[in-house]
This record gives structure tokens, sequence and C-alpha cells, in this order.
């Protein structure tokens, strides 16, 4: 083969053929749901979970008791947010990828437990030694499980953490409205039960072997683009944070209608993410999802600054469809992060979800009116207008679309004989190739003909046409046009 003919064979590889990539995009998600599609309920449940006790007021439906709720809510969002920081300082002690399918179960019984310690109401001191110790049950229980999707997340490839993420959000949203309209004792019973029911699906969903990694390293440290990232993070969170504790202010009915609006913000994004998952290419979804997130959020704290009498959920039904874009997004970039950094995934996690919680902590404690009345002091206009403009700062001088596009170029990524030996080798393990044959293959990938594989690994001819023999076989191609097309499937 000449100079040009490789050069063809090259340039092949890096652009690729559209079509043969839209198909396997579309064929990588139809097996995701066609194929052990239950595993998508195990971030589903979790979700579910916290819809019902930390955004919602499902599970507070048989006591009618919003005081507690209140304070329920309170102590479990600090809870969260110190369990997470715990978890950061021990990154590399705990290991969550040695567990055992037993210990993942048991995690989820911890929240369980936890969960139950909260159902009826508390008076006294002993309301914060019972609310204290189930906040970190429940901490303990989500960071762990939570800790172990994201590990199993970093591995699979995009096109299914994008089906896992989307329809878990939409199938919890869903699933809350349904227990609504359920009797209290068994949507009370449901949500106690879920910690475990997301253990059991985390702990059987299918181990991938690391994906394969075409693309640009993403370095956090470069121009500090994690601090970055957890400024953003805090920005989204704070408002969520106003809209749950603003909407805890009034009488049980009141909190029930508000919780269920809230939630229908929620439905409508995730509905949205869902048809974007399964129709759009993983830069795609992460570019939309990011760039959607904050004027949502801000056209809704705008909204409920103009109707504040009026139609003041309807503008917090929009902050609340604007923190799911972007938590949605976080959670696709966690995994990315995590592929692509060499960070373990305790670390990313545990660093991301601390500023989140700790952030959704300020902002209910003040909007719910634990240090006064928001309403009477004007807290709650303020805190609206505050959160519109620290997110409109953040997105435009802290983590701007420049940064954004940094990240999403490293997800397209430069398609290069380091990012062709990457895929070789992942897929090499795929199909049981040996050391040998894998270093063929890398040749062949790279365009390069048996004479030149043979000089380059001083080995005779015959041992070679061997050896790519053996290769065909394997991966069950009849030729090296068809290997290329296998090779190029793997790196886009």
């Amino acid at each position: 083969m000449n100079g040009s003919g490789v050069e063809e064979v090259e340039s092949s590889l890096v652009l690729g053929h559209a079509k043969l990539v839209e198909n396997d995009l579309r064929q990588e998600k139809s097996r995701t749901l066609g194929v052990r599609a239950w595993e998508i309920f195990g971030f589903g449940t979790q979700y579910l979970w916290l819809f019902s006790i930390m955004f919602g007021s499902a599970f507070f439906s048989l006591s009618g008791n919003v005081e507690w709720a209140r304070f329920v809510k309170a102590v479990f969002a600090l809870g969260f947010a110190v369990v997470y920081l715990v978890f950061f300082a021990l990154k590399n002690v705990v290991d969550f990828g040695s567990m055992g399918r037993v210990s993942i179960v048991l995690f989820g019984v911890v929240g369980s437990l936890g969960t139950m310690l909260v159902v009826f109401p508390s008076s006294g001191v002993s309301r914060v030694y019972i609310a204290f110790v189930a906040s970190v049950l429940v901490g303990i229980s989500q960071a762990s499980l939570m800790s172990l999707g994201n590990r199993a997340w970093s591995k699979m490839r995009p096109e299914r953490v994008m089906v896992h993420l989307a329809g878990s959000a939409l199938v919890a949203c869903a699933l809350y409205f349904l227990l609504s309209c359920i009797p209290d004792v068994v949507s009370t019973v449901v949500v106690c039960l879920l910690p475990v029911v997301g253990g059991v699906i985390l702990s059987t969903t299918k181990k991938e072997s690391l994906r394969a990694r075409p693309l640009r390293k993403l370095d956090l440290n470069d121009g500090c683009l994690y601090l970055k990232i957890l400024a953003f993070v805090a920005a989204f969170s704070f408002p969520m944070g106003v809209v749950v504790g603003s909407a805890t202010c009034g009488d049980a009915a009141s909190f029930s209608y508000g919780s269920f609006v809230l939630v229908v913000g929620a439905l409508c994004v995730a509905s949205f993410a869902f048809v974007l998952a399964l129709r759009a290419a993983p830069t795609g979804m992460l570019k939309i999802l990011g760039s959607v997130g904050v004027p949502l959020i801000v056209a809704g704290c705008v909204f409920a600054l103009a109707f504040w009498d009026e139609a003041f959920l309807f503008g917090g039904a929009l902050v609340v469809a604007g923190f799911v874009a972007a938590d949605l997004f976080m959670w696709f970039l966690n995994a990315e992060l995590v592929s692509r950094s060499g960070c373990r995934p305790l670390e990313v996690l545990a660093r991301s979800c601390c500023v989140e919680w700790a952030s959704f902590f300020i902002g209910f404690v003040f909007a719910s009116g634990f240090f006064g009345d928001a309403a009477e002091f004007g807290i709650g206009r303020f805190l609206y207008a505050l959160s519109a403009i620290v997110l409109v700062v953040v997105s435009s001088f802290v983590l701007t679309q420049v940064d954004l596009v940094r990240i999403v170029e490293a997800r397209e990524g430069v398609q290069d004989k380091q990012g062709i030996e990457d895929a070789c080798r992942s897929m090499a393990e795929r199909f049981g190739l040996s050391a040998r044959e894998t270093e063929v293959m890398v040749y062949l990938a790279n365009g390069r003909t048996v004479p030149y594989i043979q000089d380059k690994l001083t080995i005779s001819q015959s041992t070679v046409k061997t050896h790519v023999r053996n290769i065909y076989r394997k991966m069950g191609v009849k030729g090296k046009q068809e290997l290329l097309d296998v090779i190029e499937k793997e790196i886009f």
C-alpha cells in the first residue's frame, strides 16, 4: 500500500461514515431498551426517593404535618452534604468497586431503615435525634448506591448512559404522580422500600469492560475546571432549595398542591431528555442539557418575581425543570469525568454532591422560614433575585460556554493514533485477542501492510498472516475493510 493509500485509510478512521455511526448509535440505544432494560430503574428508584422526600410531598401525605416535613428535608439535606464530605475525605480508603452484591443490597436496607424512622413526626428533643440518625443512614445509603451507579456509568458506552439517566428521571417523575394517586399508607410503604429496590437492581447491573478511550483526556486542574464545575453546581442547586423551601410555607393542602405543580416541571424536562437520549448523539445531548438548564432556572426566578401572588408556583416549576436538566447534565458529565480524567468515581461524585446538597440546604432553610417569615421580611423575593443574578454571573464568567465547548470537544476529541490504539486494545480484551494479535491489529488499523508489520515486529511474513487470520476469525470479520469498519464503530 502506497503513502496515499495509508492516508486514505487513516482519513476513513478519523472522519468515519456518518450513516454507519448513526446506525451504530441507534442499535446501541435499542439494545439498552431491549436487553436488561430494567437496569435503568436502579437510578430511577433513587431519583424517585428524592422526589418523594426531598423535592415533593408524597412521603409526608400520611402524617400531613408540614412542619415535620420541613424539618426532615432540612436535616436530610445537611446530612447528605456531611456524608458526601466524609466520603470525599475517605476517597482513597473506600473502594466500592470490590463490593459484593450482598453488601450493595445492605446499603439499600440501611436507606430503607433510615426512611422508616421519619414516617411519623416526633416532638421535642427526640425529633432531633431521630432525624439526625435517619439522615446519617439515608445519606450513607444514597452516597454508596450513587457512587456505584456512577462507577457503572463511567464504564458504559455513552449511548447507554444517556438512556439510563434520562429514562430513570422520566420513570421517577411518572411514578411520583402514581404515588400521589394511591392510598397514603401504600405510597409511604413504597417510598420506604425504594432504597432496597435500588440496591437490588444496582447489585445485578451488568459490569461492563472499560469503554474505549479514543478521546482527549480531560485535566480537571487545567484552568481550575473542577472549581468552575463546582461553582456551577452550587449556582443551580441554590434556587432549587429556595423553591422547595418556599413550597413548604403553608398548610398541608397548599404543600401537596405546590409539590405536585413543581414535579410537573420535572416531568416535562425528563420527557424531553429521554427523547433527546433516543435521537441525539452523546455530544449533542451534553450540549443541549448544558445550555437549557440555566435559561429555565433564570426564567423561573423572573416569572416568580413578576407574578409572586398569582402564579408563583409556575415560576417554581420552571426552576425545577431547569434543575433537572442541569442535574442530568452533571450526572452525565460525572461519568465522563471519571472515564477520561482518571479520577476515582467516589472522588468526582462526592465532591459535586457535597456542594450540591450544601447549596440546596442554604437555599432551603432561608426560604422555608427557619430564620423568620420569608414572606413578611421579603426574603423570598430577595432569594429568587439573588438566585437569578448568581446563576447568570456563574454561567457568563465562571463556567462559560467556552468551558462547556472544551468539555464537549474532549468528548468529540481528536481521533489520533493513540485513540485508535485505545480502541483496538478495548476490542482485543472483548474478543480475546492475544498480546501479539493486538499489536498486529493496531498496525492494521493504522493502514500498515504485512511487510511493514513484519519489519516492525521482526517476525516472519507467514507469522504475520497467521495473526491476521486469527484476528479476522475471533472478531467475525471477513477482511481488512470489515475490520476497519468495526474499529471505526468503536471509536465513534
